[in-house]
């Protein structure tokens, strides 16, 4: 989602990416190569420079679906590429645990789709926000204080469900991006300190993309 609310401003090259993302050439040439296989965006070259490729979107309306999963609800929130709030819905579900945790996150999202105002079909990542510890990388909900009975849940099959590319995250992240989108300080870097018990977080968003760092809390 960060590359593609880059382009949807006007960061139209690899270079001018890099160093607004910090990515890496070999990250943004990757990410622009999936991009462009997709037809999310397409690539162009202007009169006065025709070694240089730029890239804007094939269309304006392309989404980011955040999933938020909490003691009794599940709540879908829906922005633009360029981070605008779009919509937020939320349902009711029974209390979850390993066994059914996949099964109402799917039933939720149906009640939303068929809910929705917006072409879910121009979802381009979904990001389940969750509480607790995540193995972002194997999509595993690892543990939640809210959620005692999620041991290990292996949320893999949601892929085949949700729409677009499935992200497992810490909810800290979708706040800090909440924050950082709502109050427009999209010109300015900034640190979110979450502070509980056990395990301490940090996200650090430059220019709408997060870094974290992780430590023990007191």
């Amino acid at each position: 989602r960060s590359l593609v609310e880059c382009i949807s401003r006007g960061t139209d090259t690899k270079r001018k990416i890099m160093a607004e993302t910090g990515f890496s050439w070999g990250s943004v040439a990757t990410l622009t190569t999936e991009l462009l296989d997709s037809g999310v965006i397409v690539e162009y070259n202007v009169e006065n420079d025709r070694r240089t490729t730029h890239y804007r979107l094939t269309n304006d309306e392309y989404y980011a679906l955040g999933v938020e999963v909490a003691s009794r609800k599940v709540s879908f929130s829906l922005a633009a590429a360029d981070g605008t709030l779009l919509e937020t819905l939320s349902f009711a579900v029974e209390p979850i645990n390993n066994t059914n945790c996949c099964e109402i996150i799917k039933s939720a999202y149906e009640k939303y789709s068929a809910d929705s105002r917006f072409d879910n079909d121009k979802i381009l990542v979904t990001a389940c926000a969750l509480t607790g510890a995540v193995d972002g990388e194997n999509l595993v909900w690892l543990f939640s204080p809210h959620h005692p009975e999620i041991k290990e849940c292996e949320l893999a099959v949601l892929k085949t469900v949700l729409p677009g590319k499935l992200k497992v995250e810490h909810d800290i992240f979708s706040k800090a991006r909440s924050i950082y989108f709502h109050h427009h300080i999209e010109e300015k870097s900034s640190v979110f300190i979450h502070v509980g018990e056990g395990i301490g977080l940090a996200v650090l968003l430059i220019l709408g993309v997060a870094l974290a760092a992780y430590g023990l809390a007191g």
